[in-house]
């Protein structure tokens, strides 16, 4: 432990002993230094992964206790939904980024500052820990869009104006590949484009057996069910070519703005059939169907040279697959198009409760 931490820990453990060592004459002070407990809900992760974050927080307010609790996520928006409706829910918990706006009435939005009581040293000769309060802006619209990838603000940013969750970290796509079954079939160059190049190295990578059934596939695309995150992937090539997925508020998928193709060019239909081609045995590109096992099996089993997921992945197949020889790289993109990089996000937000008493000490544990 550092030295910055032990030094926080023993003014906690004498703020605690002493309720403060001082004269409290503020009402708003004593008000500020009440004990509280934060309740903390999510999924995935367990309570040692923030313990540090928790720990170093509770040293600098010692009257805010934090209880975590993490779900599993086959029952937790259930369980979350249930809590919210009975009046014993969390005070912080996490939301998926998809689901923020059909939970917007149940979340608070962040507030311009956050003020609490902090432990302050004062006096020369006979030095005294001080309360004293202190208000701390939070995290301006800009800064937001500054520090975060695009789509962080396009998800927390409601029609209000106002920020309704922050991430810990954002997942995207990306490509992992089976470095054994490239090294066979000659391909030492990781497909940075969906170009022809793209779709020899898939011809390469498939293989088939005397009745055409695929033994080995060169690529999980083209259906849905046994494909992981399947209508994540198609989402990212449609955006990648340039369709509109939502216009005020509506589903469009084909729309096309400033653009100097033909007006009668269906971006997200052209998406569409690029997909589904790798599942269309009458097309060169065919090396998928719907027979085959789910993608991530199929990874972990050496069969499959290339699928795409996030992150999260990426222990289940080092805990399940050891001896796979595989790596991960980049989302491939759309060859001679401006050189951005468009990809698809999933990613958690971290949001605070509408009916929570401590919404200043919540958001305020967001802006530490």
């Amino acid at each position: 432990m550092s030295k910055k931490i032990t030094i926080l820990f023993i003014l906690a453990s004498f703020l605690l002993t002493s309720a403060f060592g001082c004269k409290l004459t503020d009402k708003k002070t004593e008000e500020a230094m009440k004990p509280i407990t934060l309740t903390y809900w999510r999924v995935f992760d367990d309570r040692d992964a923030f313990e540090e974050i928790i720990t170093k927080y509770k040293a600098l307010h010692p009257f805010v206790n934090i209880e975590y609790r993490k779900l599993r996520y086959e029952e937790y928006e259930t369980e979350l939904l249930n809590a919210l409706a009975e009046d014993r829910g969390p005070d912080i918990f996490s939301i998926h980024n998809t689901w923020i706006k059909k939970y917007q009435t149940k979340l608070a939005p962040m507030p311009e500052s956050t003020t609490m009581a902090y432990p302050v040293v004062k006096g020369t000769v006979k030095k005294e820990i001080i309360p004293e309060l202190r208000t701390t802006p939070s995290l301006s619209l800009k800064a937001l869009k500054d520090n975060f990838v695009d789509v962080v603000s396009y998800d927390v940013i409601l029609d209000d104006g106002l920020i309704y969750g922050l991430p810990l970290s954002v997942d995207t796509l990306a490509l992992y590949y089976n470095r054994d079954l490239f090294n066979n079939a000659g391909i030492s160059q990781i497909p940075q484009y969906w170009n022809r190049e793209f779709l020899q190295d898939i011809k390469k990578l498939t293989k088939q057996d005397s009745k055409g059934s695929i033994i080995q596939a060169g690529v999980a695309l083209g259906s849905g069910e046994n494909i992981n995150r399947f209508s994540d992937i198609l989402s990212a090539l449609m955006l990648q070519n340039g369709a509109v997925m939502l216009e005020d508020g509506q589903i469009k998928f084909n729309n096309l703005p400033l653009t100097n193709k033909e007006s009668n060019y269906n971006p997200g239909l052209e998406a569409l059939r690029f997909y589904t081609d790798f599942a269309n045995p009458t097309k060169e590109s065919y090396s998928w169907n719907k027979e085959l096992p789910n993608s991530l099996e199929m990874f972990m089993s050496g069969n499959l040279a290339i699928m795409f997921s996030y992150s999260y992945d990426l222990q289940t197949i080092k805990t399940q697959a050891p001896k796979l020889n595989f790596s991960v790289a980049k989302l491939p993109q759309i060859e001679g198009t401006p050189p951005t990089n468009i990809n698809f996000a999933n990613y958690w937000v971290e949001s605070v409760s509408k009916k929570s008493p401590y919404q200043n000490e919540a958001w305020d544990l967001y802006n530490s």
